[in-house]
Protein backbone atom coordinates (compact mmCIF):
# COMPACT_ATOMS: atom_id res chain seq x y z
CA UNK A 1 0.00 0.00 0.00
CA UNK A 2 1.67 3.63 -1.07
CA UNK A 3 2.37 6.44 1.82
CA UNK A 4 -0.27 8.39 -0.17
CA UNK A 5 -3.11 6.46 0.63
CA UNK A 6 -2.38 5.77 4.32
CA UNK A 7 -1.95 9.48 4.55
CA UNK A 8 -5.14 9.73 3.16
CA UNK A 9 -6.41 7.75 6.38
CA UNK A 10 -4.19 9.21 8.61
CA UNK A 11 -6.37 12.78 7.47
CA UNK A 12 -9.58 10.86 7.81
CA UNK A 13 -9.26 10.05 11.30
CA UNK A 14 -7.48 13.53 12.78
CA UNK A 15 -10.90 15.00 11.47
CA UNK A 16 -12.75 12.56 13.30
CA UNK A 17 -10.63 13.01 16.07
CA UNK A 18 -11.17 17.32 15.21
CA UNK A 19 -14.89 16.76 15.33
CA UNK A 20 -14.96 14.71 18.43
CA UNK A 21 -13.00 17.59 20.04
CA UNK A 22 -15.38 20.60 18.62
CA UNK A 23 -18.68 18.42 19.39
CA UNK A 24 -17.10 18.12 22.88
CA UNK A 25 -16.11 21.95 23.33
CA UNK A 26 -19.59 22.97 22.45
CA UNK A 27 -21.51 20.71 24.42
CA UNK A 28 -19.62 19.33 27.13
CA UNK A 29 -20.45 15.76 26.67
CA UNK A 30 -17.44 14.34 25.49
CA UNK A 31 -18.53 10.76 25.92
CA UNK A 32 -21.53 11.28 23.58
CA UNK A 33 -19.22 13.26 20.93
CA UNK A 34 -16.62 10.33 20.97
CA UNK A 35 -19.26 7.67 20.59
CA UNK A 36 -21.51 10.06 17.87
CA UNK A 37 -18.20 10.32 15.79
CA UNK A 38 -17.44 7.06 16.28
CA UNK A 39 -20.70 5.86 15.03
CA UNK A 40 -20.27 8.32 12.14
CA UNK A 41 -17.36 6.78 11.31
CA UNK A 42 -17.90 3.20 11.57
CA UNK A 43 -21.24 3.84 9.28
CA UNK A 44 -18.97 5.59 6.53
CA UNK A 45 -16.65 2.66 6.54
CA UNK A 46 -20.18 -0.14 6.24
CA UNK A 47 -20.86 2.44 3.63
CA UNK A 48 -17.88 1.86 1.87
CA UNK A 49 -17.35 -1.88 2.68
CA UNK A 50 -21.24 -1.91 0.74
CA UNK A 51 -19.83 -0.25 -2.02
CA UNK A 52 -16.67 -2.79 -2.36
CA UNK A 53 -19.33 -5.94 -2.31
CA UNK A 54 -21.86 -4.81 -4.99
CA UNK A 55 -18.97 -4.01 -6.97
CA UNK A 56 -17.21 -7.51 -6.70
CA UNK A 57 -20.75 -9.37 -7.30
CA UNK A 58 -20.99 -7.23 -10.09
CA UNK A 59 -17.71 -9.09 -11.56
CA UNK A 60 -15.35 -6.34 -10.90
CA UNK A 61 -16.22 -4.44 -13.80
CA UNK A 62 -15.28 -0.62 -14.70
CA UNK A 63 -18.26 0.43 -15.49
CA UNK A 64 -19.47 -0.14 -11.51
CA UNK A 65 -16.19 1.19 -10.18
CA UNK A 66 -16.76 2.48 -6.72
CA UNK A 67 -15.77 6.28 -6.28
CA UNK A 68 -13.30 5.69 -3.43
CA UNK A 69 -10.00 7.10 -2.29
CA UNK A 70 -7.26 6.20 0.29
CA UNK A 71 -6.91 2.62 1.45
CA UNK A 72 -10.35 1.73 -0.80
CA UNK A 73 -8.57 3.31 -4.30
CA UNK A 74 -5.88 0.77 -3.17
CA UNK A 75 -8.13 -2.04 -2.61
CA UNK A 76 -10.16 -1.80 -5.64
CA UNK A 77 -6.71 -1.25 -7.73
CA UNK A 78 -5.48 -4.53 -6.30
CA UNK A 79 -8.29 -6.17 -7.01
CA UNK A 80 -8.22 -5.54 -10.40
CA UNK A 81 -4.86 -6.23 -10.77
CA UNK A 82 -5.53 -9.97 -9.58
CA UNK A 83 -8.59 -10.13 -11.71
CA UNK A 84 -6.14 -8.94 -14.92
CA UNK A 85 -3.40 -12.19 -13.48
CA UNK A 86 -6.59 -14.31 -13.60
CA UNK A 87 -7.65 -13.46 -16.72
CA UNK A 88 -4.60 -14.44 -18.02
CA UNK A 89 -3.94 -17.33 -16.18
CA UNK A 90 -7.52 -18.52 -17.29
CA UNK A 91 -6.46 -17.90 -20.77
CA UNK A 92 -2.97 -19.50 -20.53
CA UNK A 93 -4.82 -22.91 -19.03
CA UNK A 94 -7.77 -22.69 -21.87
CA UNK A 95 -4.83 -22.83 -24.66
CA UNK A 96 -2.72 -24.90 -22.96
CA UNK A 97 -5.65 -27.50 -22.56
CA UNK A 98 -6.50 -26.98 -25.84
CA UNK A 99 -3.09 -28.01 -26.94
CA UNK A 100 -3.01 -30.53 -24.86
CA UNK A 101 -6.21 -31.63 -26.32
CA UNK A 102 -5.11 -31.28 -29.92
CA UNK A 103 -1.79 -33.53 -29.34
CA UNK A 104 -4.24 -36.26 -27.88
CA UNK A 105 -6.55 -36.24 -30.49
CA UNK A 106 -3.53 -36.13 -33.49
CA UNK A 107 -2.41 -39.33 -31.49
CA UNK A 108 -2.85 -42.49 -33.99
CA UNK A 109 -4.20 -44.12 -30.96
CA UNK A 110 -7.60 -44.18 -28.97
CA UNK A 111 -6.66 -42.15 -25.49
CA UNK A 112 -9.31 -41.70 -22.42
CA UNK A 113 -8.07 -39.20 -20.19
CA UNK A 114 -9.56 -40.71 -16.77
CA UNK A 115 -9.43 -38.45 -12.97
CA UNK A 116 -8.81 -39.93 -9.64
CA UNK A 117 -12.09 -41.74 -9.60
CA UNK A 118 -11.51 -43.65 -12.96
CA UNK A 119 -13.90 -41.33 -14.65
CA UNK A 120 -13.63 -39.96 -18.36
CA UNK A 121 -12.83 -36.90 -18.60
CA UNK A 122 -12.16 -36.77 -21.82
CA UNK A 123 -11.83 -38.92 -25.01
CA UNK A 124 -10.39 -38.93 -28.76
CA UNK A 125 -12.41 -39.51 -31.67
CA UNK A 126 -10.66 -43.20 -32.14
CA UNK A 127 -11.45 -44.23 -28.63
CA UNK A 128 -15.05 -44.23 -30.14
CA UNK A 129 -14.24 -46.17 -33.24
CA UNK A 130 -12.74 -48.59 -30.99
CA UNK A 131 -13.56 -48.19 -27.71
CA UNK A 132 -17.26 -47.49 -28.13
CA UNK A 133 -16.44 -44.29 -25.79
CA UNK A 134 -17.68 -40.72 -26.98
CA UNK A 135 -16.37 -37.94 -25.68
CA UNK A 136 -19.53 -36.47 -25.62
CA UNK A 137 -21.70 -39.16 -24.41
CA UNK A 138 -19.84 -40.46 -22.19
CA UNK A 139 -17.82 -37.77 -20.18
CA UNK A 140 -18.16 -38.06 -16.51
CA UNK A 141 -19.05 -41.78 -16.37
CA UNK A 142 -16.95 -44.39 -14.71
CA UNK A 143 -14.84 -46.26 -18.01
CA UNK A 144 -15.33 -49.89 -16.03
CA UNK A 145 -18.84 -49.39 -16.65
CA UNK A 146 -18.60 -49.32 -20.58
CA UNK A 147 -15.35 -51.58 -20.53
CA UNK A 148 -16.80 -54.69 -18.95
CA UNK A 149 -13.93 -56.86 -18.85
CA UNK A 150 -12.31 -58.37 -15.66
CA UNK A 151 -8.68 -58.20 -16.92
CA UNK A 152 -9.55 -54.46 -17.75
CA UNK A 153 -11.20 -53.90 -14.90
CA UNK A 154 -8.35 -55.43 -12.79
CA UNK A 155 -5.71 -52.85 -14.01
CA UNK A 156 -7.85 -49.63 -13.64
CA UNK A 157 -8.59 -50.55 -9.97
CA UNK A 158 -4.82 -51.04 -9.33
CA UNK A 159 -4.07 -47.82 -10.94
CA UNK A 160 -0.53 -49.00 -11.87
CA UNK A 161 1.45 -49.00 -15.08
CA UNK A 162 0.31 -52.11 -17.03
CA UNK A 163 -0.66 -53.43 -20.36
CA UNK A 164 -2.69 -56.28 -21.78
CA UNK A 165 -4.02 -57.90 -24.77
CA UNK A 166 -7.91 -58.17 -25.10
CA UNK A 167 -10.67 -58.58 -27.87
CA UNK A 168 -13.49 -56.33 -26.54
CA UNK A 169 -17.16 -57.54 -27.07
CA UNK A 170 -18.94 -55.19 -28.99
CA UNK A 171 -15.69 -55.01 -31.60
CA UNK A 172 -14.71 -58.84 -31.59
CA UNK A 173 -13.45 -58.18 -34.95
CA UNK A 174 -10.35 -56.36 -33.16
CA UNK A 175 -7.64 -57.49 -30.84
CA UNK A 176 -6.63 -54.48 -29.07
CA UNK A 177 -3.25 -53.72 -26.96
CA UNK A 178 -4.92 -51.76 -24.04
CA UNK A 179 -2.11 -49.67 -21.77
CA UNK A 180 -2.72 -47.72 -18.66
CA UNK A 181 -0.68 -44.61 -17.81
CA UNK A 182 -0.40 -42.99 -14.56
CA UNK A 183 0.11 -39.30 -15.02
CA UNK A 184 -0.08 -37.76 -11.77
CA UNK A 185 -2.69 -39.20 -8.85
CA UNK A 186 -5.79 -37.39 -10.48
CA UNK A 187 -4.70 -38.45 -13.90
CA UNK A 188 -4.39 -41.53 -15.69
CA UNK A 189 -4.27 -42.36 -19.69
CA UNK A 190 -6.02 -45.09 -20.95
CA UNK A 191 -4.26 -46.15 -24.31
CA UNK A 192 -5.91 -48.68 -26.51
CA UNK A 193 -4.35 -49.35 -30.50
CA UNK A 194 -5.60 -51.93 -32.79
CA UNK A 195 -3.05 -54.88 -33.08
CA UNK A 196 -5.02 -57.26 -35.22
CA UNK A 197 -2.67 -56.99 -38.27
CA UNK A 198 0.33 -57.57 -36.63
CA UNK A 199 -1.53 -60.76 -34.62
CA UNK A 200 -2.56 -61.92 -38.36
CA UNK A 201 0.67 -61.82 -39.40
CA UNK A 202 1.85 -63.33 -36.42
CA UNK A 203 -0.36 -66.65 -36.54
CA UNK A 204 0.07 -66.33 -40.58
CA UNK A 205 3.61 -67.26 -40.13
CA UNK A 206 3.17 -69.61 -37.13
CA UNK A 207 1.08 -71.90 -39.17
CA UNK A 208 3.30 -71.26 -42.29
CA UNK A 209 6.81 -72.42 -40.10
CA UNK A 210 4.61 -75.16 -39.21
CA UNK A 211 3.11 -76.40 -42.38
CA UNK A 212 6.32 -76.12 -44.13
CA UNK A 213 8.30 -78.61 -41.79
CA UNK A 214 5.57 -80.74 -41.95
CA UNK A 215 5.93 -80.58 -45.52
CA UNK A 216 9.15 -80.81 -45.83
CA UNK A 217 10.47 -83.06 -43.59
CA UNK A 218 8.79 -86.22 -45.77
CA UNK A 219 10.66 -85.51 -48.71
CA UNK A 220 13.63 -84.93 -46.56
CA UNK A 221 13.59 -88.26 -44.85
CA UNK A 222 12.75 -90.20 -48.17
CA UNK A 223 15.90 -88.00 -49.86
CA UNK A 224 18.22 -89.87 -46.45
CA UNK A 225 16.83 -92.85 -46.56
CA UNK A 226 18.34 -93.06 -50.75
CA UNK A 227 21.37 -90.88 -49.67
CA UNK A 228 22.34 -93.62 -46.89
CA UNK A 229 21.87 -96.52 -49.28
CA UNK A 230 24.08 -94.86 -51.98
CA UNK A 231 27.15 -94.17 -49.42
CA UNK A 232 26.78 -97.66 -47.93
CA UNK A 233 26.51 -99.62 -51.47
CA UNK A 234 30.04 -100.74 -52.42
CA UNK A 235 28.93 -100.27 -56.12
CA UNK A 236 28.72 -96.54 -55.87
CA UNK A 237 31.92 -95.55 -58.17
CA UNK A 238 34.13 -93.55 -56.15
CA UNK A 239 34.10 -90.37 -58.31
CA UNK A 240 30.52 -90.33 -57.02
CA UNK A 241 31.53 -90.71 -53.63
CA UNK A 242 31.92 -87.35 -52.77
CA UNK A 243 28.74 -85.87 -54.30
CA UNK A 244 26.91 -88.32 -52.39
CA UNK A 245 28.14 -87.53 -48.74
CA UNK A 246 28.27 -83.93 -49.59
CA UNK A 247 24.43 -84.49 -50.40
CA UNK A 248 23.83 -86.27 -47.47
CA UNK A 249 25.35 -83.59 -45.14
CA UNK A 250 23.48 -80.96 -46.60
CA UNK A 251 20.91 -83.28 -45.82
CA UNK A 252 21.58 -83.54 -42.64
CA UNK A 253 21.99 -79.95 -42.03
CA UNK A 254 18.38 -79.34 -43.61
CA UNK A 255 16.96 -81.65 -41.43
CA UNK A 256 17.89 -79.54 -38.51
CA UNK A 257 17.01 -76.46 -39.78
CA UNK A 258 13.25 -78.31 -39.95
CA UNK A 259 13.83 -79.30 -36.62
CA UNK A 260 14.45 -76.02 -35.57
CA UNK A 261 11.44 -74.62 -37.51
CA UNK A 262 9.48 -77.04 -35.28
CA UNK A 263 10.72 -75.91 -32.06
CA UNK A 264 10.31 -72.30 -32.93
CA UNK A 265 6.51 -73.48 -33.38
CA UNK A 266 6.40 -75.38 -30.09
CA UNK A 267 7.97 -72.82 -28.30
CA UNK A 268 5.42 -70.22 -29.79
CA UNK A 269 2.55 -72.42 -29.03
CA UNK A 270 3.88 -72.93 -25.34
CA UNK A 271 4.43 -68.88 -24.48
CA UNK A 272 0.18 -68.50 -25.79
CA UNK A 273 -0.82 -70.60 -23.42
CA UNK A 274 -1.67 -69.35 -20.19
CA UNK A 275 -0.86 -72.88 -18.64
CA UNK A 276 2.11 -73.31 -16.46
CA UNK A 277 3.89 -75.49 -14.28
CA UNK A 278 6.62 -76.16 -11.64
CA UNK A 279 9.79 -76.76 -13.20
CA UNK A 280 13.10 -78.81 -11.65
CA UNK A 281 15.50 -76.20 -12.65
CA UNK A 282 18.37 -78.77 -11.25
CA UNK A 283 17.47 -81.67 -13.57
CA UNK A 284 16.90 -79.34 -16.31
CA UNK A 285 20.43 -77.94 -16.13
CA UNK A 286 21.94 -81.47 -15.67
CA UNK A 287 20.04 -82.67 -18.68
CA UNK A 288 21.36 -79.58 -20.81
CA UNK A 289 25.04 -80.17 -19.13
CA UNK A 290 25.00 -83.98 -20.29
CA UNK A 291 23.54 -83.38 -23.84
CA UNK A 292 26.46 -81.08 -24.38
CA UNK A 293 29.45 -83.36 -22.61
CA UNK A 294 28.27 -85.86 -25.49
CA UNK A 295 28.73 -83.36 -28.34
CA UNK A 296 32.37 -82.52 -27.03
CA UNK A 297 34.83 -85.03 -28.38
CA UNK A 298 38.31 -86.32 -26.17
CA UNK A 299 36.71 -84.33 -22.96
CA UNK A 300 38.22 -80.97 -24.34
CA UNK A 301 36.20 -79.14 -22.29
CA UNK A 302 35.46 -79.66 -18.13
CA UNK A 303 31.84 -78.60 -17.12
CA UNK A 304 31.67 -77.14 -13.33
CA UNK A 305 28.72 -76.50 -11.54
CA UNK A 306 26.97 -75.20 -8.50
CA UNK A 307 23.37 -75.71 -8.49
CA UNK A 308 20.71 -75.32 -5.96
CA UNK A 309 19.31 -78.13 -5.19
CA UNK A 310 15.85 -76.62 -4.37
CA UNK A 311 15.89 -74.27 -7.57
CA UNK A 312 12.28 -74.09 -9.34
CA UNK A 313 10.29 -71.97 -11.90
CA UNK A 314 7.35 -71.61 -12.99
CA UNK A 315 6.37 -71.47 -16.72
CA UNK A 316 6.61 -74.24 -19.51
CA UNK A 317 9.14 -76.75 -20.12
CA UNK A 318 9.45 -77.95 -23.74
Amino acid sequence: MSNSSWNIERWRIALVLFITVVIGLITDYWLVAFIVTLIAYISWLLFKVQQLNKWLEKGADKQYYPDSNGIWEHLTHQIQNIKKKSITRKRRTAKLVKRMQGIITGLPYATVVLNQNNEIDWANRDAKELLNISNKDDRGSRVDNLIRLPEVTSIIEKGELAKLEVVLPHNNLHQLSISLIPIQDDLTLLIARDISERVNVLQMRKTFIANASHELRTPLTVISGYLEILQTDSRLPSDLQKAVNSASEQAVRMEKIINDLLMISRIENRLSDSTTEIINMPALLKSIIKEEKSLIKDDSHTFTTQIDEALTIEGNEL
